[in-house]
């Protein structure tokens, strides 16, 4: 267990640490033998006529999102609307989901086999007694970014027996959710109003950090707007 945690943890290192939405068939989102793998995993335990959207256009907003930004719309839809209300936007974590035009609420699927002790996810970690000490003579930074990371992966990765599966929730209820939330936060739910709301950001050097959880419900509205507009899949890309 402890080399499958480094190898992990070196992993991670090395990836972005932010998501985007993205609305399109799997084989334009993965390399090939994935996205047959997570083509199969959806209709398998799905249905085969859910639609994949292969030869359909693809879409992602040309803006990528911080990592944080999901989790925190999903605390703003709970405090505006209500746990009834946001069920299909608290679905999913910032990992590795898809939300899919079907008959379902929330699915776990496990598209390489569900190993007989699925990784719970990252136990909390204690900050290294040293690493003041590392601060003061400039020696910090590796040690500061291995558990800056360690910490992000227990707060914002899979939820606990989670981390290896692939979590599939419904694409229709989450733009009817996220409709209702823009309305009760007072926005128009054009898709030329959202996409105005969203530049007043982009396009705004002295506004593009604020409000993420507002910008994260525009890039949430659009995506799955389009995944429902061209037959696609809308996923959360890590």
């Amino acid at each position: 267990m402890r080399v499958v945690r480094e190898i992990y943890f070196f992993w991670l290192g090395v990836c972005s640490m932010g998501i985007s939405f993205v609305a399109a068939s799997p084989w334009e989102v993965f390399d090939g033998e994935y996205a047959e793998k997570y083509a199969q995993a959806i209709s398998s335990n799905i249905s085969m006529d859910v639609p994949l959207g292969r030869g359909a256009p693809g879409f992602r907003v040309d803006a990528e999102m911080g990592w944080d930004w999901w989790q925190r719309l999903q605390k703003l839809a709970i405090r505006k609307v209500g746990l009834d209300e946001s069920v299909q936007i608290r679905a999913t974590d910032a990992w590795r989901a898809v939300y899919v035009e079907a008959d379902v609420e929330r699915l776990i699927v496990w598209p390489d086999g569900k190993p007989e002790q699925p990784l719970m996810g990252i136990p909390p970690v204690r900050k290294p007694w040293y690493l003041d000490l590392l601060r003061l003579v400039g020696l910090s930074r590796r040690f500061d970014i291995d558990y800056m990371m360690v910490q992000m992966v227990g707060d914002l990765g899979a939820r606990h027996g989670e981390l290896q599966a692939m979590q599939i929730g419904n694409l229709s209820m989450l733009h009817s959710e996220l409709t209702n939330l823009a309305r009760e936060l007072g926005y128009e739910t054009t898709l030329e109003a959202i996409e105005a709301l969203l530049g007043s950001y982009s396009d705004d050097e002295d506004r593009w950090e604020q409000d993420e959880e507002i910008q994260c419900l525009c890039h949430a509205w659009l995506t799955s707007y389009h995944a429902l507009q061209n037959g696609t899949p809308m996923w959360l890309c890590k």
